[in-house]
């Protein structure tokens, strides 16, 4: 059984960076930060693929290690909280980014 889910991960990693590879074709070692990304995403209790490619995604679109920026604590914060489940997490990080965002910071 452990066979098995490590070939899903293998797999699910392949199609993140074969995805990933296509957007952002200037980036070297592209398999490498995917695999740091998803390490950084299980340490915050994030298991879901679809939760892991929009983690991915987050880290692309924000810079790699967003969240350990100054002024980021609010993320680590909704991030570390594992009495929030994956969807409320997500709602809370988007709201507070949009908010972020739009204070020109």
């Amino acid at each position: 059984m452990a066979l098995l889910a490590d070939q899903v991960d293998q797999t699910f990693l392949d199609g993140l960076v074969e995805q990933f590879a296509r957007l952002y074709p200037d980036i070297a070692g592209i398999r490498d930060r995917i695999t740091a990304i998803m390490s950084r995403a299980h340490r915050y209790g994030i298991r879901g693929q679809d939760d892991i490619g929009w983690f991915v995604g987050l880290d692309f679109a924000r810079g790699h290690e967003w969240e350990q920026l100054p002024g980021m604590e609010w993320a680590l914060d909704i991030l570390d909280n594992p009495r929030v489940d994956m969807a409320g997490r997500r709602f809370r990080l988007e709201k507070w980014m949009r908010k972020w965002d739009s204070n020109g910071v």
